[in-house]
């Protein structure tokens, strides 16, 4: 790679291209049946994310800025022929059905979708976790405990629970909503 393409090439916005290739890599996963296959010698679409940028950068994809962008070539060239190669691989055809993604899918949303849900809890996990309880509660709420149990896994009066509940509502609505949406952008 010369250094004229090498600079345009590290002034890119890597936190959007690599959300961006992610995306699309799964949906090249779905679309090869990939999702539920073992042996794909260990590859998610997040490891074919950064394949995809380490090949471009040491050479062995060229890439011609004067053709297209970098996102468009990283898609539909390196990581549709990386996707589609794994895909062709005979390990890959004789393999037993398991779920190769750590995310919990479900069909009912998309994996965007899923990704800023995650990335919006990543954010509010974030701002409280200096405070022990109140990210306790919001733990056990997100994974679907109800009051009862909360109450005794906290060790917590109902009073009490209604107090951390109005008090969470409360951190949650003065948290810098700017910030969680403008995530959700990149």
């Amino acid at each position: 790679m010369d250094s004229e393409t090498r600079k345009l090439f590290e002034k890119q916005d890597w936190e959007y291209i690599i959300k961006d290739l992610t995306y699309y890599a799964y949906s090249r996963f779905k679309f090869w049946n990939l999702l539920y296959e073992k042996g794909i010698k260990g590859y998610s679409p997040e490891e074919i994310t950064y394949e995809a940028i380490e090949a471009v950068l040491s050479g062995k994809w060229k890439w011609n800025p004067k053709k297209a962008d970098l996102l468009s070539y990283l898609k539909f060239h390196v990581v549709r022929g990386m996707v589609a190669n794994l895909a062709r691989n005979e390990e890959v055809k004789t393999s037993n059905p398991i779920d190769i993604l750590e995310v919990n899918h479900d069909d009912d949303y998309s994996a965007e979708e899923n990704f800023n849900a995650n990335q919006i809890l990543g954010i509010i996990k974030n701002e409280l976790d200096k405070e022990t309880v109140l990210y306790d509660l919001f733990i056990l709420m997100n994974e679907g405990m109800k009051r009862k149990d909360i109450c005794e896994e906290l060790k917590i009066s109902n009073r009490e629970y209604n107090n951390l509940i109005r008090k969470l509502k409360s951190r949650l609505e003065k948290m810098d909503k700017k910030q969680i949406f403008d995530s959700l952008k990149k």
